[in-house]
């Protein structure tokens, strides 16, 4: 697991040399997503699930390298279980912070919105969208982290 570093994202972080204002994330996270604004809900919702995937594997490689941790040890934790070791290590608790949202996000996709989704299509057909102001939320949570664990990564905060 060396090589090339895992990126993930970028946010506002106070006393750094470097800084992500909050306008310049949120302008990155949104020109991001317009690469999937063709897709359909289902779509969308695999595109979620497949990024968190990718940061739950970044974070164990992280701690792998960074802590060395045995990545087999690591292999079958889950989010929350990472979550909670990042904190053990005292990795910048407002990275954690936005791990922990990200992970209520993950929880509520894998386990709520399929059903949510099958739910309202079936009362009336192409009400789907109304499930989508859920998506979107995570689908900015995911894109966020990404870029905010880039930014902590590269400027050496984490």
């Amino acid at each position: 697991m060396t090589g090339i570093p895992f990126y993930l994202g970028v946010f506002l972080f106070c006393n750094m040399k470097k800084e992500l204002k909050v306008e310049e994330l949120n302008k990155k996270v949104f020109k991001n997503l317009e690469s999937i604004d063709s897709l359909n809900i289902l779509e969308r919702y695999a595109y979620f699930l497949g990024k968190a995937q990718i940061i739950e594997f970044g974070l164990k490689k992280f701690l792998t390298e960074r802590y060395n941790y045995q990545a087999e040890k690591l292999e079958k934790n889950t989010l929350g279980q990472l979550i909670y070791k990042m904190k053990e290590e005292g990795i910048r608790p407002d990275f954690t912070r936005l791990l922990e949202e990200l992970l209520a996000y993950r929880n509520s996709m894998v386990h709520e919105f399929l059903n949510n989704f099958v739910l309202i299509e079936s009362i009336h057909p192409s009400s789907g969208r109304l499930v989508l102001k859920e998506l979107n939320h995570a689908l900015f949570k995911v894109e966020e982290i990404t870029l905010v664990y880039d930014f902590l990564y590269v400027n050496k905060y984490i």
